[in-house]
């Protein structure tokens, strides 16, 4: 399954520096650490996972300034069901 994070940068006022990117964590858990899945160069909104494992997963997206600074993280997650088991195979009735 693919997952698509569409967001909107902020307009930088006038005591901040422009924006350079967007800093995107993911994680499976929420017990586990944040990882930096991809950094997206502004003024990208969008970035596509591929092929994501089914779970419980949880994204994050920090503006990252020209000079490095972060804003606060914005937080969302989604549910990816696991398909139900396969049928059993070569089912057979023998008389005995």
């Amino acid at each position: 399954m693919n997952i698509r994070l569409n967001w909107q940068l902020p307009t930088p006022g006038p005591r901040q520096r422009p924006i350079a990117s967007t800093v995107l964590q993911a994680r499976a858990d929420s017990s586990l650490p944040w990882g930096t899945a991809v950094v997206v160069p502004a003024p990208g909104q969008t970035a596509l996972f591929q092929d994501v494992a089914p779970g419980s997963w949880e994204y994050q997206a920090i503006v990252m300034d020209v000079d490095g600074k972060t804003s606060a993280p914005r937080f969302t997650s989604i549910n990816l069901a696991f398909d139900p088991p396969s049928p059993v195979a070569n089912l057979t009735a023998v008389e005995e």
